[in-house]
């Protein structure tokens, strides 16, 4: 069975920019299908790129066996298309037989030696996979896909850190490989270093993929490219709309991202769940319960859908449904902390009444008192809550997070402190159960000297999420200038523990080592 941390990057190789902004086709790392060696037959290579691996199958063997004389080159070319055609196929152990047919024309060939250690991976043969991976490493030390298919291997056999080490070192000779960052996305969420998640999430968004290079992936259940591509933006969709809704308690951007997610793939259940949670805590319970029926029909057997469908109608039921985390089944405390205005998504006292960032009315919406079908009450209703050109406007609170965030740090760099500490208080309005307003917070204080406010903001920061490196970064170095060396030290090693690439710890913890004692 395919581990989870390897499921997810397997799936997640395409993603798109958010409505209203150009997509980034050409922000996709060079492909080693591009190489003189496999693009020698450029009709082939059209007909893979546009999927038509049938097509691509019978044009290659029927030149391996015509009459016509082949060149070795001619050979090694049609051999590669031939391994990923049959791996897009689903045949990895026929991919693998022709890949290596390629090797013994160009033992020294990149290309061959990538697909060797994929393929080999793909038919469970570790040994063989990781010393092709090696030779592929030593074959071309910059070469960033040497190091995701020695992520992959590691990923495969469970070993997470290991994995994460070689991605690393993927992204820092290609800075832009779709893959690579759909790892790091994987590894961080799995981690709760949920700013980081966010940031690989924006990274992937002007990215491209290449199915036919990423681990595991193949062409199954898809009708062609542009399937593929909907289905897998879908996911990526959810998994932004998953990260604003538990983890940034911003459900109005969340509701956002699923409705683009539900537009690309209608059987997406959980994308369903997701705006029914949003729906509910907005108090537009029909509409969520509709969803909710939705997912039930698509899946009797799903637990949350079935659970909780016909039950909104209990204020009790609906609580413990809005603040649910649908991934993990554990609490994710929405309502129980804030009330959240329908308009602008703001998150507010739970007694407040008027919204303190649009001064709208925190009162659910009333019914209409005129009877309409089904499909239009849940058009008006979804219309009351969210009109979907507000996603464009300037005032969307994710890209006031974001603006608090740069204009905080620009003010801190140029000693405007009173500016940058207002700048990242509003952050904490925005988004109260992120940790970086805090330690941002923090961070303007420890350069004004008030040293104990910062430790009191570094430490809400870790409250608010444990794995939170940052935080334990900051508090080492509040401590060393309170000239407490030993707590300060614990700090850094707590931080290093996280994430053990974390340079700037690790550097502080090796200079507070040769501090004079």
């Amino acid at each position: 069975m395919l581990p989870a941390f390897m499921t997810i990057a397997a799936f997640l190789c395409f993603f798109t920019a958010p409505a209203g902004a150009a997509p980034a086709e050409d922000a996709r790392a060079d492909s080693l299908l591009d190489a003189k060696e496999a693009s020698k037959f450029p009709a082939i290579k059209k007909m893979i790129e546009n999927w038509r691996y049938s097509d691509a199958f019978s044009a290659i063997t029927e030149k391996l066996n015509s009459k016509d004389a082949l060149s070795d080159g001619d050979k090694l070319s049609l051999y590669i298309n031939l391994s990923v055609v049959l791996k897009m196929l689903g045949k990895p152990a026929d991919a693998l037989v022709n890949i290596k047919r390629a090797r013994e024309i160009d033992s020294s060939s990149e290309v061959c030696l990538y697909y060797l250690a994929l393929l080999s991976l793909s038919t469970s043969d570790i040994d063989s996979a990781r010393s092709y991976a090696s030779l592929l490493k030593e074959t071309a030390p910059k070469n960033p896909w040497a190091y995701l298919i020695n992520a992959s291997i590691f990923a495969f056999e469970g070993r997470a850190k290991k994995a994460y080490d070689e991605i690393k070192k993927s992204v820092r000779y290609e800075r832009d490989l779709f893959e690579a960052r759909a790892f790091l996305f994987s590894y961080y969420k799995k981690r709760k270093k949920y700013e980081s998640a966010r940031d690989e999430l924006k990274k992937l968004m002007k990215l491209s993929p290449n199915f036919e290079m990423a681990p595991f992936f193949n062409s199954a259940g898809f009708a062609d490219r542009k399937s593929a591509v909907a289905k897998v933006k879908s996911e990526i969709l959810y998994e932004y709309g998953n990260l604003m809704y538990n983890y940034f308690k911003n459900p109005k951007t969340a509701l956002k991202y699923y409705k683009q997610s539900e537009k690309l793939n209608a059987s997406h259940i959980k994308t369903k769940i997701g705006m029914a949670q949003c729906y509910a805590l907005f108090k537009q319970n029909d509409q969520a319960a509709e969803l909710l029926s939705e997912a039930v029909k698509l899946n009797p057997e799903d637990r949350i859908a079935s659970g909780f469908y016909d039950k909104l109608s209990v204020a009790d039921s609906a609580e413990a449904f809005v603040n649910l985390n649908i991934n993990t089944l554990k609490a994710v405390a929405m309502s129980t902390k804030f009330a959240f205005c329908p308009g602008c998504g703001m998150a507010n006292g739970l007694k407040a009444k008027r919204c303190s960032n649009c001064n709208k009315s925190m009162s659910p919406p009333r019914e209409t008192a005129k009877k309409t079908s089904a499909a239009e009450e849940i058009e008006k209703k979804t219309e009351s809550i969210v009109n979907p050109e507000e996603f464009s406007q300037s005032d969307e609170i994710e890209q006031k997070y974001d603006r608090r965030l740069e204009d905080g740090i620009k003010n801190l760099e140029t000693g405007e402190f009173e500016k940058a500490e207002q700048n990242f208080k509003d952050m904490i309005l925005l988004m109260p159960d992120s940790p970086e307003g805090y330690n941002m917070l923090g961070a303007t204080y420890l350069a004004t000297g008030e040293y104990d406010v910062a430790i009191s903001n570094f430490k809400h920061a870790i409250a608010l999420n444990s794995d939170f490196a940052e935080g334990y970064f900051s508090l080492g170095k509040a401590y060393e200038l309170k000239d407490d060396p030993k707590k300060a030290a614990s700090m850094y090693e707590k931080a290093l523990k996280i994430d053990s690439e974390y340079e700037e710890a690790s550097g502080a913890l090796e200079k507070l080592k040769r501090r004079p004692r």
